[in-house]
């Protein structure tokens, strides 16, 4: 079975940004009048940015993409992953796989919430070592049984 989760990039930061450069267009006269386009088009592509999340059996598979186009698929298979981090910060679930080569994968934001149940369950049936960080609290059966019979009517 695979679930699938996405999220997007926040746009508060990419205008804020897209309003500095704009204001550095108008207000430099330099050598380097170029770089506020080039930085204009980099912070207007990053608006359009989209990840996606999919959860399976064996893999976690994460990709990028902007205006649709997928830039960026990485697949991650249990066995290269060497500890996983899951952290609570303020309302959000952040978790971090570290892994035995390559770059770490830092995934947050995503939508539904769960997200990261489905990845601790992930990293306990392949005994991934678990690190809790901050007021984070493990998915446990009993709290799923809750949330199910109350999200029944």
């Amino acid at each position: 079975m695979q679930t699938v989760y996405s999220a997007k990039e926040g746009k508060t930061i990419w205008v804020i940004l897209i309003s500095l450069a704009i204001a550095n267009l108008v207000l430099i006269d330099s050598d380097f009048q170029f770089l506020p386009y080039v930085l204009l088009a980099v912070f207007f592509v990053a608006l359009f940015m989209k990840y996606r999340l999919t959860v399976s059996a064996r893999t976690v598979t994460f990709e990028i993409h902007i205006f649709g186009v997928n830039v960026l698929k990485r697949v991650i298979e249990a066995t290269k992953i060497k500890s996983a981090y899951f952290m609570k910060m303020g309302r959000g679930h952040t978790v971090l796989f570290l892994m035995k080569r390559g770059i770490r994968l830092k995934l947050t934001r995503f939508s539904p919430d769960s997200f990261h149940e489905d990845l601790y369950r992930f990293a306990q049936r392949h005994e991934i070592p678990i690190h809790s960080v901050g007021f984070y609290e493990p998915p446990n059966e009993e709290n799923e049984r809750e949330s199910e019979m109350t999200s029944k009517p």
